[in-house]
C-alpha cells in the first residue's frame, strides 16, 4: 500500500507591533534580525532527527510596505506561502514546523516579498542553509515505543469441499523495529520453519473435510518503535566490513523468484543508479541510501501493479509497495547488501504494506520504506524515509523474506493468510486484521540512578498491577507523584496507560531543609498559605483562596488551588494568580440637583448601588462645596 504524503507543517504566527497596517505607496526596508532552523516550540536549538523541525523568522520593517507580501518557506521539497500584511514595527515573528521523515542535512530557504510587491529597499531579500537534525548516539535507535494486540483472521467457504486444503498465516517474529510479547495462533495449526531463509509460519491441513466453510485467527501481541539512524556512525561501515558477515546474513544476498538481485536488468539498474567507482567514493551505507532514492525515482505507484517481482516492475515502470520493495531488495543484493521484504499492515489502513530492512555490520536491521519514500518526493531527490520512520510504532510485519518453501508451494511472502486447495469448487474467501492499541504502564525513579523499578509494562485495561520501586544503597523512597506513599502499591491500569514516578532523597541529605516561599499576584488577590522551611523530600500543602472581587486562576507549578508538593533540595517559591471578577454596577441617586440659598444650606443626598462589589466616592470640583 501507498500511505498518503505524511509530510506536517505547522504555523506560528507572533507579530508585536509597532505603527499601523495602512499601505501606502511608499518605500520601506525589510530588515531579516534572524532567520534559520529551531525547535519546534520556536526556542533556538537544533531539533533532534524524528521531532519536527522549525524554521523561524524574526523581521524588523522601517516604513510601510505598499502592499500585502508572500514569505516563502522551504525545506527540502516541501514550500508554503503564507500572506503577510503588516506596518513599520519590529519584532515580527512567524515561525512553520515540518514533520520529515528525513535526516542527514536538510536545505532550507526562507525568501521576502519574491514578487517585489511591498517596495522593500532591502538587498537582502532571503535566508538559506542546510539544517542538519541532531542524531542519536548509536547507530541505530528505537524510541516512541506502542504495544499493540494485534489480529489475522479469514473465513473460507466453498461450493464442492475440497479433498485437501492447506492454510497458512504468517508468524510475528523480533527484529528490527519490532519485539514480539506473546503469539497465540491458530487452532491445530503447526509451525513450520521454511527453508530459504528459516523462517516460521502456521500451517493448518484439512483432509476429506466435511465442513464447507473454514475459518480460523492468529493473534499476537507486539512492541513497535518509531526509527532513526546515525548517518556518520552507518558511514564508518566498509566494503571489507561487508567482507566478513557471517552466514545469517549472508543467505539475504542470494536472488530468489521475486527478488532477482542477479538478472542483468538489476545489474543494469543498479550500475546506472551508482557512480562508476562507487565502491571507492560510496560506503555501504550511502551505496543503499543511493539505490533507495533511485527506486523511488524509477517507479510510478500503482495498484494492483501488472507485476510484482523486481524484473517485472522495473519492466513497467510501476509497482505497488510490494514491488517497490523488491526491486531495492535486488539492488542491495546485487551489491552484497543483505536485505529483504517484510510484510504486515499499518494501525488504521484494510490494505497490507511492505517495508524492506537492510543490515550493515553492527546494527541488526535497518527499515527503509522507498513506496512512502516516493508518496513524498517522486524525484528521489531526498531520502525520505530511509533508517527513519514517523509510523514505525504503528507498523506490525506479520512475516519476513520472500520466500517460504514447501512441498506442495512457494510462498512469496505472506502478508494475509492464505491457502491451497486440491479438488474444491466455488465459495469466496475473505480476510481480516487489525491492531488495537494495549494500555501500557510506566514505572521510573527520580532520579533514576536512586532505585530500581518492577511492574511496567503492556496490560489490558482494567487490571490491577503490583508496581514497586527498590531504593538502592544510600537512597531513602518519600512518595510517588500522585501523593501516595504506598511502596510497593497496586494500581488499575486506565484505558490510556499511565506513568508513575518514585521520589528519593539522598540518606546524605535527609536531614536538610528547603524554604517554600507561597506569594500571591496580585498581592490583594487572595490569601495563600504554605510558607516555611521544611525538610527536604517531605509532602506539603499549599492553599489559594480569592479575595472578594477575584477568582482564583492558577498555581505556578500548574497544581490545584490546593495540592501537595514534594519539598525540593532548594529553596522555591510558588505564585498563586488571582483575576478580578468582572462585576456590572449600577447606581441611583435621591437627587440629581439640588438648589441652595447664596447664605449656604445643607442637602442629603442618598446613593443605592446595585451589583457585586460595586464601591463608590463623591467628590467635588468647587471649592465651596464640603461633603461629609
Amino acid at each position: 500500500m501507498k500511505k498518503f504524503q505524511h509530510i506536517l507543517v505547522r504555523i506560528a504566527i507572533v507579530a508585536l507591533l509597532l505603527g499601523a497596517a495602512r499601505f501606502a505607496r511608499a518605500a520601506c526596508n525589510l530588515e531579516i534580525v534572524s532567520a534559520g532552523p529551531c525547535l519546534a516550540d520556536g526556542s533556538a536549538g537544533t531539533p533532534n532527527v524524528g521531532d519536527e523541525y522549525g524554521l523561524k523568522l524574526v523581521l524588523n520593517i522601517v516604513g510601510t510596505p505598499s502592499a500585502p507580501f508572500n514569505i516563502v518557506w522551504t525545506m527540502a521539497n516541501v514550500s508554503i506561502t503564507n500572506q503577510v500584511s503588516v506596518g513599520a514595527g519590529n519584532g515580527y515573528s512567524w515561525r512553520y514546523n515540518w514533520a520529515l521523515d528525513l535526516d542527514d542535512g536538510i536545505p532550507w530557504s526562507i525568501k521576502l516579498d519574491p514578487a517585489g510587491v511591498s517596495g522593500n529597499t532591502n538587498a537582502n531579500k532571503s535566508a538559506s542553509g542546510t539544517l542538519t537534525p541532531t542524531p542519536p548516539i548509536t547507530a541505530t535507535d528505537l524510541f516512541d515505543p506502542q504495544v499493540w494486540n494485534g489480529s489475522e483472521s479469514y473465513l473460507l467457504t466453498f461450493e464442492a469441499n475440497p479433498s485437501l486444503l492447506y492454510v497458512v498465516f504468517g508468524v510475528p517474529t523480533t527484529h528490527g523495529a519490532q519485539t514480539v510479547l506473546s503469539v497465540d495462533g491458530p487452532a491445530d495449526a503447526e509451525l513450520i520453519v521454511t527453508p530459504p531463509y528459516n523462517l516460521p509460519i502456521f500451517q493448518t491441513t484439512f483432509s476429506n473435510s466435511a465442513n464447507s466453510t473454514f475459518s480460523d485467527t492468529n493473534n499476537f501481541v507486539v512492541q513497535v518503535s518509531r526509527t532513526r539512524v546515525n548517518p556518520t556512525v552507518l558511514r564508518t561501515n566498509t566494503w571489507a566490513d561487508m567482507s566478513t558477515l557471517a552466514t545469517n546474513w549472508t543467505i539475504w544476498i542470494a536472488p530468489d523468484a521475486r527478488c532477482e538481485s542477479t538478472n542483468p536488468l538489476i545489474t543494469s539498474f543498479v550500475q546506472t543508479s551508482l557512480p562508476t567507482n562507487y565502491l571507492s567514493s560510496l560506503t555501504p551505507y550511502d551505496t543503499a541510501r543511493t539505490l533507495h532514492k533511485a527506486v523511488m525515482k524509477a517507479l510510478r505507484y500503482e495498484e494492483p501493479p501488472p507485476a510484482i517481482d523486481a524484473v517485472g516492475v522495473l519492466e513497467d515502470g510501476i509497482g505497488d509497495c510490494g514491488g517497490f520493495s523488491a526491486l531495492l531488495v535486488a539492488s542491495l543484493r546485487n551489491v552484497g547488501i543483505p536485505a529483504r521484504c517484510i510484510s504486515g499492515f499499518r494501525y488504521g489502513e484494510q490494505i497490507p504494506h511492505v517495508r524492506v530492512e537492510f543490515h550493515l555490520p553492527g546494527t541488526e536491521w535497518i527499515v527503509a520504506d522507498p513506496t512512502d519514500g516516493n508518496t513524498n518526493d517522486p524525484t528521489g531527490t531526498y531520502a525520505y524515509d530511509f533508517g527513519i520512520t514517523s509510523d514505525g510504532n504503528e507498523y506490525v510485519a506479520v512475516d519476513a523474506g520472500d520466500a517460504h518453501e514447501l512441498p506442495y508451494y512457494t510462498y512469496e511472502f505472506i502478508q494475509i493468510p492464505n491457502y491451497i486447495e486440491y479438488g474444491g469448487s466455488g465459495g469466496s474467501y475473505t480476510s481480516f486484521y487489525g491492531l488495537v492499541s494495549t494500555p501500557s504502564v510506566a514505572v521510573e525513579a527520580s532520579p533514576s540512578d536512586a532505585a530500581t523499578v518492577t511492574g511496567e509494562g503492556a496490560y489490558p485495561a482494567g487490571t490491577n498491577v503490583q508496581i514497586a520501586a527498590n531504593a538502592n544503597t544510600g537512597w531513602t523512597f518519600t512518595a510517588w507523584t500522585d501523593g501516595s506513599t504506598q511502596n510497593p502499591r497496586t494500581v488499575n491500569v486506565p484505558v490510556g496507560g499511565t506513568n508513575y514516578i518514585a521520589n528519593f532523597t539522598s540518606q546524605s541529605t535527609n536531614s536538610s531543609t528547603a524554604t517554600i516561599t507561597v506569594l500571591a499576584n496580585p498581592s490583594d488577590g487572595g490569601t495563600v498559605t504554605g510558607s516555611g522551611t521544611y525538610t527536604v523530600g517531605s509532602s506539603q500543602q499549599i492553599s489559594a483562596t480569592a479575595n472578594s472581587g477575584f477568582s482564583f486562576t492558577s498555581w505556578s507549578d500548574g497544581g490545584a488551588q490546593t495540592h501537595d508538593i514534594i519539598v525540593p533540595s532548594t529553596n522555591i517559591t510558588y505564585t498563586a494568580t488571582f483575576t478580578p471578577v468582572s462585576s456590572s454596577c449600577s447606581y441611583t441617586l435621591s437627587k440629581t440637583s439640588v438648589t441652595l440659598t447664596a447664605k449656604g444650606g445643607k442637602m442629603t443626598v442618598s446613593v443605592k448601588a446595585k451589583g457585586t462589589g460595586c464601591d463608590w466616592t463623591a467628590s467635588t470640583a468647587n471649592s465651596w462645596i464640603t461633603i461629609t
